[in-house]
């Protein structure tokens, strides 16, 4: 039983662990989409000047 439960909370820590990773990547590719559009609009003003 104990070995049982010991695979039950480590599926439980490895779905966390999943739903953890994911939000992440969608941060970071919201903050990669924010400094993209930075950095065209910056390249633009040089382009003008």
């Amino acid at each position: 039983m104990e070995m049982k439960a010991g695979l039950t909370f480590a599926c439980m820590n490895l779905k966390k662990l999943a739903k953890i990773l994911s939000k992440r990547e969608e941060r970071s590719a919201d903050i990669f989409d924010y400094f993209r559009y930075w950095k065209e609009y910056f390249m633009k003003i040089e382009k003008n000047i």
